[in-house]
C-alpha cells in the first residue's frame, strides 16, 4: 500500500509539472530610427514616441521608461568615448555600479536619484559599432517596478541591431 502511495504522489508531481501553462506569448513591433542606426523591437502593448532621434518606451505608466537615442561619431566609438559618455551620467546622478564592459560592444552603468517623486534607478547601456553609439537608458522606482517588467526592457535592449553607419 505505502509504495502504492508513493507511486501515485510521484505520478501527480509528473503531470503537474507536465500541464504548466505555456509561457504567455507578447506580440512585438519593430522600431526603426529615422536616421537608420538601429532597429529594435518592443512589447506591443507599449506606448511609444519618437521625437529629435529620441525613443521613448513605457508601459503607460510612470513607473518606468526605456529611452533610446543615437550618434555618429566621424572617428568611430573608442573605449574612451564610452567611458566619457557614462561620466557625464554620473556626474549628475550617483552611481551605484562602476562601468562594466559586458562585452566587447556593450557597456552599462547603473546609477540612483533622489529626487521629490521618489528614489529612480538609471540603468545606462552603451552598444557601439563602427561609428555609432546607441544609447539606452532604463529610469524605474525599484519599489514599482516588476522583474518581468525589467526582462521585457532587457529584451529590447537585446533586439538592438546597431547599423555603425549612416543611412544611405
Amino acid at each position: 500500500m505505502f509504495n502504492y502511495l508513493k507511486v501515485l504522489v510521484i505520478a501527480c508531481f509528473f503531470l503537474s509539472s507536465c500541464t504548466s501553462p505555456a509561457p504567455e506569448v507578447i506580440n512585438k513591433k519593430e522600431f526603426k530610427s529615422k536616421n537608420g542606426f538601429y532597429t529594435l523591437e518592443y512589447p506591443e502593448i507599449f506606448q511609444q514616441t519618437y521625437q529629435k532621434n529620441i525613443l521613448n518606451i513605457s508601459p503607460g505608466d510612470s513607473s518606468s521608461a526605456l529611452t533610446v537615442a543615437s550618434y555618429y561619431f566621424a572617428e568611430g566609438v573608442t573605449d574612451e568615448v564610452m567611458v566619457s559618455t557614462l561620466g557625464l551620467f554620473t556626474e549628475r546622478y550617483e552611481p551605484i555600479s562602476e562601468a562594466v564592459k559586458i562585452r566587447e560592444s556593450v557597456w552599462k552603468q547603473t546609477c540612483k536619484e533622489v529626487s521629490a517623486e521618489g528614489e529612480f534607478i538609471w540603468e545606462f547601456w552603451l552598444n557601439r559599432k563602427k561609428n555609432v553609439m546607441v544609447l539606452v537608458s532604463i529610469t524605474y522606482k525599484e519599489a514599482e517596478t516588476s522583474e518581468e517588467m525589467l526582462n521585457q526592457y532587457y529584451d529590447i535592449i537585446n533586439s538592438i541591431k546597431n547599423s555603425g553607419k549612416l543611412k544611405k
